[in-house]
């Protein structure tokens, strides 16, 4: 199946496709899963299967989610973009230990990007060990010093503390 909207379409029509795969989950969200299955087709890269898991992962289809996270690390293990997202997938599905090894991962491969440190300190606070969730929540704030919502966790996280 080819994608239905008309500016997709023509983009694909232009060569490179594999950055539409981030647009399958919008098109998932939107109610559109035959737009989304076909975006994801469009390419074979890490964000193409990160993609495919998330929305895998979305239609509860937790095995072949695993298995679009595994092949996204397996095409690209030295990128920290394909164990991110599966970490806080295994998070969502109360696999803290395994969420842990993934943005653990993640973070290697990655050191400056603050989203693996964050979702990392998210799993510590859940599993109640907050002195080490703070230390993770303070080392991304050194590279997103600006976020939100980690100021906000890291703000709920101490308070609980004190």
């Amino acid at each position: 199946m080819a994608p239905t909207s008309p500016i997709v379409a023509y983009l694909v029509s232009q060569g490179n496709t594999d950055w539409l795969c981030s647009l399958a989950p919008v098109a998932e969200a939107a109610g559109n899963p035959a737009e989304a299955d076909a975006l994801l087709k469009s390419g074979r890269s890490v964000d193409c299967y990160r993609y495919s898991g998330d929305v895998l992962d979305g239609r509860n289809d937790w095995s072949g989610a695993q298995q679009a996270y595994a092949n996204a690390v397996t095409l690209a293990p030295d990128l920290p973009a394909g164990y991110y997202p599966w970490g806080t997938a295994l998070a969502r599905h109360g696999d803290l230990d395994g969420a842990i090894v993934k943005l653990k991962a993640a973070n290697q491969r990655g050191p400056h990007w603050a989203d693996p440190l964050k979702a990392w300190g998210d799993v510590l606070a859940k599993q109640g060990h907050s002195q080490e969730a703070l230390a993770k929540y303070d080392e991304a704030l050194k590279y997103a010093p600006n976020w939100k919502q980690l100021k906000d966790a890291r703000d709920a996280v101490a308070k609980q503390n004190s």
